[in-house]
């Protein structure tokens, strides 16, 4: 077995060849060389998933097996931190090194008729395009790992093996923590597809394991006041400030997902009967909502004051050139919390989808119908709204039983 000082070496080509820019090698060579010093002072010439362990705990005092690094703003500590190390691990283990970031210059046309059969089997099973494309992130990883692995074409495919599978998700496991019960599904679904299509003789699909799901946390909501406050505190002189204040009153007024914010283009907007409409672009159900003044002046007002001259049909844009479609407003909207000190809870989501839960909560308190509000929200299925609508802990008090009113009167 190669030292540790020898991985590293290895590891640093590796990323070489598969050609990382020389700012992520540095990143990645500034924790190899902790990890180098931690083993000198302790003797250790070798590297084992142990050794990561023991250095994670001493140099950065985390758990990896205990601690959600998902939790509590240690989101930022896994990709700077544990993955250049999961990676000496990956490299140790024999398994390739993997660009999932940008899956467009993944090559494997040698495997399109299986790519085009499997989309078409999702088309008949009427998976939503987005859910296929979710779907693709692991497939097309999975079929570039078969060709570093020596299979390169759909005729070879008969030569998959259980070693070949158990790798994989080995890789994943090391990629892709925050996903992984996701990421292993699409794999076991995958694989039965291979074996159900006569791809392959065995349904490897069995020696995936299963990932506990992690536990749907409820998500913040915000308070009228705070709504208030952290629309107070958008800059509204600035182009940008006019923009993102338009795009979050969208989300606190009307309920609208993220994605159909800023997919949003001008003929969406019905200015005479005062209404948008569009299609939602999670369920692809249209929808139609109220277009109330106070939104419409802010729209109109970036429209003419803030909007960048560009031939976009988007109303939102991005400031900066290349100009276009945006894709998230999740940043901005941290800000304008931090400008206006609310307090977050970390251990909660807390991004623009929480408005739109907020929303569904101020409604149901209002006294507003479950069937409104489910329309309100777009949902095509009224039990889609269930877990929008936090229980309200003081009516739950009210309707708390005295036990010892209950044990006389029993």
């Amino acid at each position: 077995m190669a030292s540790l000082s020898e991985l590293v070496v290895s590891a640093t080509e590796k990323l070489k060849e598969q050609k990382f820019c020389d700012d992520f090698i540095r990143k990645y060579s500034a924790i190899w060389r902790k990890l180098l010093l931690f083993a000198e002072n302790h003797h250790i010439e070798e590297f084992s998933w142990e050794i990561a362990q023991a250095f994670f705990r001493e140099e950065y005092g985390i758990d990896i097996d205990g601690d959600d690094i998902y939790q509590n703003g240690k989101k930022k500590l896994y990709y700077t931190t544990v993955r250049p190390v999961l990676f000496l691990l990956i490299l140790q283990n024999g398994i390739g090194w993997i660009r999932t970031q940008s899956l467009a210059t993944i090559s494997v046309e040698t495997f399109a008729d299986v790519i085009n059969r499997y989309i078409s089997n999702c088309l008949e099973k009427h998976f939503r395009q987005s859910t296929i494309d979710s779907k693709m992130w692991t497939v097309r990883p999975f079929l570039m790992y078969l060709q570093q692995s020596g299979i390169s074409s759909s005729a070879e495919l008969r030569l998959l093996s259980k070693d070949m599978v158990s790798g994989f998700v080995q890789f994943l496991t090391a990629r892709a923590l925050h996903t992984i019960a996701d990421k292993l599904s699409v794999l076991r679904s995958f694989l039965q597809f291979l074996h159900e299509n006569q791809y392959v003789d065995n349904d490897f699909s069995v020696y995936i394991p299963t990932a506990s799901r992690r536990k749907q946390r409820l998500a913040q909501t915000w308070t009228e006041d705070e709504k208030v406050r952290m629309l107070n505190a958008i800059e509204r002189g600035t182009s940008i400030g006019k923009r993102d204040y338009a795009m979050l009153l969208l989300a606190t007024d009307l309920g609208m997902r993220t994605g159909d914010i800023v997919s949003l283009k001008f003929e969406n907007i019905d200015w005479a009967q005062c209404r948008i409409r569009f299609v939602q672009e999670k369920t692809e159900v249209p929808q139609e909502l109220p277009l109330n003044e106070e939104i419409g002046k802010a729209i109109i007002d970036y429209m003419k004051h803030g909007r960048p001259n560009d031939p976009s049909p988007f109303i939102f844009l991005r400031h900066t050139h290349p100009y276009g479609k945006m894709t998230s407003f999740w940043y901005a909207m941290q800000k304008y919390l931090r400008i206006a000190k609310i307090p977050i809870q970390y251990d909660k989501p807390h991004g623009p989808h929480t408005l739109r839960f907020s929303l569904a909560t101020h409604m149901m308190d209002a006294g507003i119908e479950y069937e409104t509000i489910s329309a309100v929200l777009g949902h095509s299925n009224p039990a889609s709204t269930n877990r929008y609508l936090r229980a309200d802990i003081e009516k739950l008090r009210l309707c708390a039983l005295n036990p010892e009113e209950v044990l006389q009167n029993g």
